[in-house]
């Protein structure tokens, strides 16, 4: 999984000239969170009871 998203966030910078990519994840999903990190992504807030749905709400980790 790593290195494909590595792939992508590289691809992306490089052929679309985009400037920023963000991404959400489960706050308690450990594994993407130190994905995400590992590919440089910086945790910049927490967005607490974000709705999914008219009744699901849950807390996001965001990542710029």
């Amino acid at each position: 999984m790593r290195k494909a998203l590595s792939s992508i966030v590289d691809h992306a910078y490089d052929r679309w000239d985009i400037s920023r990519i963000q991404a959400t994840t489960d706050l308690d999903n450990h594994a993407s969170i130190g994905l995400l990190r590992s590919l440089g992504f910086i945790e910049e807030g927490i967005m607490r009871q974000w709705g999914t749905g008219k009744t699901h709400f849950t807390t996001f980790v965001f990542f710029p």
